[in-house]
């Protein structure tokens, strides 16, 4: 079905091999990027005035007869190309600047088609002027006299030439393009058929239409893809069976009803669907997302118990070594008075130290390994290992997530994440795993009160900290953009400005910095001298955004919030509020540019993850949120996730409901869809 649309546009009329390296730049790669290479404005050129109607400034269109034309030289070996048009009403010149092919194009008595600005330089004229010549023997409406396409083009593609290849395209192939939506879906939804939603949404008959036809093809994109993402899910049911855990569900429910405190009703929802996946013998592949301090690594642990009473063996993979070891104290505290044996695999381990916890996991001794990427070493090997958890799991690459699962037999995989994402996004950043949300905070927690500051108020700050550090023996972050000072910059840095205020300010107190660029048994040093309170002000970057669970932290000043993502300011400010005491973010920034008020503001007014993360994707797109491009988000080239959620939605439902058939038309859709999305990644690769 429709494959001609996956051959390289290469070899459409009008593009060759020169015309081809620069449309690959374009993101144009196969007929089907062609099509769907969409206009980024159009101009309705269609209203033909009288040359007498015509006024400075305005975009205007006429037709016209050629009265004469010039050409000249003028300093610097310029060329000016001046041709007069009359009709019945009067006289105006078009002008063009260093295009010499124009002396062959128009002829005097030829009549014409002329759309362009009119310009006053000492009298009426059109400054290099888009035209068709009516008595042509090649004439069509491309370029005036409708409504006219404007794409983003690169240097030696022009306007007329993307117009006319693309048109050439629709000409040839439109009429073999078949029909791959249901007409009930169409029907349903509103959606034109693909003939007329490619072909009005190049060029147009009326507005109306174009924006019929963008809606259509955006649907069809999200359609696709949703297709792509079942045939996926349908392959990995088929070929990788996964692992039925067997439970005891009193012993369970003990379990959960015995914990220090009560889950909350989105905790609940969690591990009830991540019980159901773990029970199935189709593998659990689950993304579990909450925002900082929501309560995850409980969900996870329930988990864990699940396979550990299976006779099996659980992995948690962190980032770093600190949120490692807060994961050993957290799990521990809830398992081991169970008799469940967990380790903690170091990067620096001692050599005898590493074989005689090598030996446990392999003889199964082990029933939880919690560690870094030092988990995926060559020399571990697990008895049987039912379930892998990965927490921040942005944090590390495709090759070491599939590395540490590999090492079980198609184990469940839990990936967890602090950063809230939009539900538009986490359905096309993570469309073939399963969701959960956990969108509450534990009982108990009260939400950090943040506050904007300008300059004026940095003392008043200072003091603020230097009392509650001292009288209530709390700790405080102080971010920092810069490491260090540069010439020219504005920024202040967490190296100057530690050496400044711990001598001054905050003299007598136990302060101390960190930054990306130390050794990393110095950054862990550091950050284990702040959890264990020798350290009461920790200077720092935004390296604190992930990995640092201190519950005696109750204050983070960052300065330059301006410098900031929205949702990385709500991540630096989770790092306190981990506990019951009232804690505190202080936004310190003097900017005025809007885009960063409204950032901070929002920061201010809402301690909502999923609501700050809607404010980002809003404020910078889909394509920079949480570093889209890289975490396998489909490029989409007409749908936007954000502004056509309601599409985005509609086509997952239907192409849901119409992968449970299995004629032959449902299998011509879903093999075209794979073919699209392989043969985007084949060409991803190159």
């Amino acid at each position: 079905m429709n494959d001609f649309l996956l051959n390289s546009v290469r070899y459409i009329k009008g593009v060759g091999p020169a015309k081809y390296g620069l449309m690959r730049k374009m993101g144009i790669n196969t007929a089907y990027d062609l099509l769907n290479y969409l206009p980024r404005k159009y101009e309705d050129r269609s209203n033909f005035l009288k040359i007498r109607e015509i006024r400075e400034n305005e975009n205007v269109t006429f037709i016209a007869r050629v009265v004469s034309t010039g050409y000249r030289r003028i300093r610097g070996g310029k060329e000016i190309a001046n041709v007069a048009f009359s009709d019945e009403t009067g006289i105006i010149c078009g002008i063009w600047f260093n295009q010499p092919y124009i002396k062959n194009v128009f002829e005097e008595n030829r009549e014409v088609i002329i759309s362009g600005r009119a310009s006053k330089y000492g009298k009426l004229q059109l400054i290099n002027p888009e035209y068709e010549i009516l008595d042509s023997e090649d004439y069509e409406l491309i370029n005036t006299g409708r409504i006219v396409p404007f794409y983003s083009v690169t240097e030696g593609i022009s306007q007329k030439v993307l117009r006319r290849i693309i048109k050439g395209l629709l000409d040839t192939h439109l009429k073999n393009i078949k029909e791959y939506l249901p007409p009930a879906i169409m029907e349903k939804r509103g959606i034109c058929g693909i003939g007329d939603a490619y072909s009005n949404a190049h060029f147009p008959e009326t507005a109306s239409k174009a924006s019929a036809a963008r809606k259509s093809l955006a649907f069809r994109e999200f359609f696709l893809f949703h297709a792509n993402i079942l045939n996926r899910k349908k392959k990995l049911n088929r070929t990788l069976k996964g692992i039925a855990h067997g439970l005891n569900e009193k012993l369970f429910a003990d379990f959960i009803s015995e914990l220090p405190f009560a889950l909350t009703g989105a905790q609940k929802k969690a591990v009830l669907s991540i019980k159901r996946d773990m029970l199935a013998d189709v593998r659990m592949n689950r993304l579990l997302q909450g925002d900082v301090g929501s309560g995850k690594t409980v969900v996870a642990v329930c988990a864990a118990y699940i396979a550990v009473r299976d006779g099996r063996q659980a992995a948690f993979m962190a980032p770093t070594e600190i949120l490692a070891e807060q994961h050993m104290n957290t799990i521990s505290a809830m398992l081991v008075q169970r008799g469940i044996r967990i380790a903690l695999m170091r990067g620096n381990m001692k050599p005898s130290e590493r074989r005689n916890i090598l030996g446990k996991i392999a003889s199964g001794e082990v029933d939880i390994v919690i560690g870094t990427h030092a988990l995926i070493g060559e020399d571990i090997k697990f008895r049987d290992l039912s379930l892998v958890v990965i927490d921040e799991q942005h944090k590390f690459g495709v090759v070491q997530r599939e590395k540490l699962v590999n090492k079980g037999v198609y184990p469940d995989t839990l990936v967890m994440t602090a950063t809230p994402i939009p539900r538009t996004l986490a359905v096309t950043i993570y469309g073939d795993m399963d969701v959960s949300v956990i969108n509450a905070l534990p009982k108990g927690r009260v939400p950090v009160k943040t506050f904007h500051i300008t300059g004026k108020k940095l003392v008043d700050a200072y003091d603020f900290i230097k009392r509650k550090v001292i009288k209530s023996e709390e700790q405080a972050y102080i971010v920092y953009p810069a490491v260090e000072d540069s010439d020219g910059s504005e920024l202040k840095s967490v190296i100057n400005m530690y050496r400044k205020l711990s001598g001054s300010v905050f003299a007598g107190i136990e302060t101390g910095f960190v930054h990306g660029k130390l050794k990393t048994e110095t950054k862990e040093e550091i950050m284990k001298l702040f959890m264990n309170g020798k350290i009461k002000i920790l200077f720092a970057t935004s390296i604190i955004e992930v990995g640092m669970d201190n519950p005696k932290a109750t204050i983070i000043m960052i300065e330059n919030a301006e410098r900031y993502g929205l949702s990385q300011l709500h991540q630096m400010r989770g790092r306190v509020g981990r506990n019951n005491k009232e804690s505190y973010c202080i936004l310190l920034s003097d900017a005025g540019n809007e885009q960063a008020v409204r950032r901070i503001d929002a920061l201010v007014k809402t301690n909502d993850g999923f609501k700050i993360a809607e404010m980002d994707l809003i404020l910078r797109g889909p394509g920079q949120f949480y570093g889209v491009k890289q975490h396998g988000i489909s490029d989409f080239r007409v749908a936007d996730p954000f502004k056509d959620s309601e599409l985005l939605f509609q086509s997952r439902y239907d192409a849901k409901k119409m992968g449970m058939k299995n004629d032959d038309f449902t299998r011509d859709i879903f093999s075209f869809a794979a073919l699209l999305y392989d043969r985007d990644k084949r060409i991803s690769d190159v």
